[in-house]
Protein backbone atom coordinates (compact mmCIF):
# COMPACT_ATOMS: atom_id res chain seq x y z
CA UNK A 1 0.00 0.00 0.00
CA UNK A 2 1.22 3.83 -0.82
CA UNK A 3 0.15 6.41 1.01
CA UNK A 4 -1.17 9.14 -0.73
CA UNK A 5 0.87 12.16 -0.86
CA UNK A 6 4.28 9.88 0.05
CA UNK A 7 6.49 7.78 -1.46
CA UNK A 8 6.30 5.33 1.49
CA UNK A 9 4.79 1.66 1.20
CA UNK A 10 3.55 1.27 4.67
CA UNK A 11 1.02 3.09 5.82
CA UNK A 12 -0.24 2.77 10.02
CA UNK A 13 -3.71 2.94 9.17
CA UNK A 14 -2.90 0.30 5.88
CA UNK A 15 -1.78 -2.19 8.53
CA UNK A 16 -4.53 -1.81 10.98
CA UNK A 17 -6.81 -1.60 8.62
CA UNK A 18 -5.82 -4.99 7.16
CA UNK A 19 -5.63 -6.55 11.10
CA UNK A 20 -8.88 -5.20 11.75
CA UNK A 21 -10.96 -6.40 8.93
CA UNK A 22 -8.76 -9.73 9.36
CA UNK A 23 -10.51 -9.72 13.02
CA UNK A 24 -13.81 -8.90 11.26
CA UNK A 25 -14.58 -5.25 12.21
CA UNK A 26 -15.49 -2.83 9.18
CA UNK A 27 -13.05 0.83 8.97
CA UNK A 28 -15.21 3.75 8.50
CA UNK A 29 -12.97 6.43 8.51
CA UNK A 30 -9.56 6.46 8.06
CA UNK A 31 -7.14 9.29 8.28
CA UNK A 32 -3.50 9.73 8.37
CA UNK A 33 -1.25 13.02 8.89
CA UNK A 34 2.56 14.17 9.15
CA UNK A 35 3.83 17.00 11.04
CA UNK A 36 6.95 18.67 10.64
CA UNK A 37 8.99 18.09 14.04
CA UNK A 38 12.38 20.24 15.29
CA UNK A 39 14.01 18.95 18.16
CA UNK A 40 16.82 21.37 19.15
CA UNK A 41 18.13 20.39 22.60
CA UNK A 42 19.28 16.51 22.95
CA UNK A 43 17.90 16.49 26.36
CA UNK A 44 14.52 16.92 24.92
CA UNK A 45 14.87 14.00 22.47
CA UNK A 46 16.21 11.83 25.13
CA UNK A 47 12.91 12.70 27.31
CA UNK A 48 10.85 12.16 23.80
CA UNK A 49 12.30 8.28 23.35
CA UNK A 50 11.73 7.38 27.00
CA UNK A 51 8.32 8.49 26.65
CA UNK A 52 8.04 6.91 23.80
CA UNK A 53 10.44 3.42 23.64
CA UNK A 54 8.65 2.01 20.18
CA UNK A 55 10.25 4.97 18.16
CA UNK A 56 13.77 3.20 19.07
CA UNK A 57 13.53 -0.14 20.53
CA UNK A 58 15.73 -0.84 23.41
CA UNK A 59 16.69 2.95 23.35
CA UNK A 60 19.68 3.56 25.93
CA UNK A 61 21.23 6.76 26.60
CA UNK A 62 24.81 4.90 26.93
CA UNK A 63 24.38 2.87 23.93
CA UNK A 64 23.66 5.88 21.77
CA UNK A 65 26.03 8.00 23.44
CA UNK A 66 28.24 9.26 20.57
CA UNK A 67 25.64 9.28 18.30
CA UNK A 68 23.67 11.79 20.92
CA UNK A 69 27.00 13.75 21.44
CA UNK A 70 27.24 13.99 18.04
CA UNK A 71 23.52 15.51 17.52
CA UNK A 72 24.45 17.71 20.29
CA UNK A 73 27.29 19.58 18.55
CA UNK A 74 24.93 19.72 15.46
CA UNK A 75 22.28 21.48 17.61
CA UNK A 76 24.69 23.56 18.81
CA UNK A 77 25.96 25.10 15.86
CA UNK A 78 22.46 26.10 14.87
CA UNK A 79 21.60 22.53 13.37
CA UNK A 80 18.15 20.88 14.39
CA UNK A 81 17.11 17.41 14.00
CA UNK A 82 14.01 17.86 11.71
CA UNK A 83 11.96 14.74 11.59
CA UNK A 84 8.17 13.99 10.28
CA UNK A 85 6.00 12.58 13.06
CA UNK A 86 3.05 10.36 11.05
CA UNK A 87 -0.11 9.30 13.46
CA UNK A 88 -3.27 7.97 12.09
CA UNK A 89 -6.71 7.64 13.86
CA UNK A 90 -9.37 5.36 12.62
CA UNK A 91 -13.18 4.09 13.58
CA UNK A 92 -14.19 0.90 13.00
CA UNK A 93 -17.21 -1.39 14.34
CA UNK A 94 -18.57 -5.36 14.40
CA UNK A 95 -19.80 -5.83 11.14
CA UNK A 96 -21.59 -9.10 12.09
Amino acid sequence: MTCRGTTRTWCASGTAVAGLADAGLDVTWRQEAGSPVTIGDVGALVLYLRIIPWQVPGFDVDRYGDRLRALHEDMERGRPLRATARRFALVASHTG
